[in-house]
């Protein structure tokens, strides 16, 4: 999107639309991914006589939970989009679905205790002896990929969300001149 005023309305919903689709996808397929680790785990940890197996299990089953509960509802937010609402109504929920740290809204506390259980549950499943720098090694791998990840989500928000954030707001903006 250009960074001017004249914003042409037909091509903001075809590529809206088409990010949505997207996104649509993208949330089926995690969802489905999680569901299977979801099973997976909780097989595997069943039969699991160790304690701390049935623990790594524990976290690793309570975090999938959460984290498929999220994309659960993030799913059904871009299938619920409908593009035959008025003009304002589609821009407006444009402008929520686009916006960057939308955890914020939704009380994020249970991404941040999925992420938490996950690497105890990492820990956990790999350290036999409870070596302090084991742990500390781990732990900075881990986070290293959790900053990783962030990183390249909010690169990714940057070049292919905030576009038609910004857009969806000048709209807004206009209507409502």
């Amino acid at each position: 999107m250009k960074k001017d005023n004249n914003i042409d309305l037909d091509s903001f919903i075809s590529k809206m639309q088409k990010q949505d689709f997207l996104f649509l996808g993208l949330f089926k397929g995690l969802f489905i991914m999680l569901l299977l680790l979801l099973v997976l785990y909780s097989l595997v940890f069943v039969f699991k006589t160790e304690l701390r197996y049935q623990l790594a299990g524990t976290c690793y089953v309570i975090s999938f939970s959460l984290l498929a509960y999220y994309i659960w509802k993030y799913y059904m937010i871009y299938k619920k989009v409908n593009y035959s609402d008025t003009v304002k109504k589609v821009l407006q929920d444009a402008e929520a679905r686009y916006r960057k740290f939308k955890f914020k809204r939704d009380n994020g506390f249970g991404l941040i205790l999925a992420v938490l259980l996950i690497n105890a549950a990492t820990l956990l499943m790999i350290l036999e002896t409870w070596n302090i720098i084991a742990i500390i090694a781990i732990s900075f791998v881990f986070w290293g990929l959790m900053t990783c990840g962030f990183l390249t989500g909010l690169r990714w928000w940057k070049k292919d969300s905030k576009p038609i954030w910004l857009a969806a707001k000048a709209l807004l903006k206009e209507l409502e001149e």
